[in-house]
């Protein structure tokens, strides 16, 4: 007996470090900058329940939001890299880099 409490036990904990271990996860890309940037740049829709891709470019953030809209984020600057992204956030500047692109955004968040 004292068996299946033990194991009981040590299954509740490793149940518990998982959970723990995707949540934090999960909260990390929530509270990523750049992320959070592109959320406040977006006007007319909602930016919650969209799904957010991030990844390093030319010392900068690329973000992708449902695989339609680019955006390079650059010492806290929210740049468009594509019309989706300009239609979703009309007040942000198309970026100056002709290299920042779709193409170039989605070869580094996938």
């Amino acid at each position: 007996m004292k068996n299946c409490i033990f194991c009981s036990t040590v299954r509740a904990l490793c149940a518990l470090l998982l959970i723990t271990t995707l949540f934090s996860a999960c909260s990390s890309t929530v509270s990523e900058p750049a992320v959070v940037d592109v959320q406040r740049s977006i006007t007319g829709t909602h930016s919650s329940g969209r799904t957010y891709k991030f990844g390093p470019l030319k010392g900068g953030t690329a973000v992708l939001v449902d695989d339609m809209a680019a955006y390079w984020v650059s010492k806290g600057t929210v740049y468009a890299a594509n019309g989706h992204a300009k239609a979703w956030s009309p007040t942000v500047p198309y970026s100056t880099d002709p290299n920042i692109s779709l193409f170039e955004i989605e070869k580094v968040v996938k």
